[in-house]
């Protein structure tokens, strides 16, 4: 729950296509960063698009966040592909932590020990 498997529409059909990588990456990056989106221009009333962004930044933080085994543990954000994660880190998901801020600019102040991740 939480990520997207498929982020390829059939242009022919409108259909889901059948995809074996969920990515922060192209195609990916803006599904996520539009759940907040479309819960910020209701003016905060649709909980269920929140919903949807919240349980996104657990999954993400639980199947698609590691870490460097270098002294500075760099995190890094990698894919699923056929449920085995890659350590691919696709450029675009530069725009993940600027989603994460838009969260953080329009919600209140929680304790970070409070988050479940």
């Amino acid at each position: 729950p939480g990520l997207a498997r498929s982020l390829f529409i059939n242009a022919d059909r409108g259909t889901w296509g059948a995809s074996r990588v969920v990515s922060l990456g192209a195609r990916g990056d803006s599904f996520y960063e539009y759940m907040l989106k479309q819960w910020l221009q209701t003016n905060r009333t649709d909980g269920a698009h929140l919903d949807d962004f919240l349980a996104a930044v657990v999954a993400v933080e639980a199947r698609l966040v590691r870490r460097t085994a270098g002294p500075e543990r760099h995190a890094f954000v990698g894919e699923l592909i056929d449920d085995r994660f890659e350590a691919k880190m696709d450029h675009l998901c530069c725009f993940l932590p600027g989603a994460l801020a838009l969260y953080a600019t329009h919600t209140p102040c929680v304790p970070l020990d409070s988050l479940p991740w």
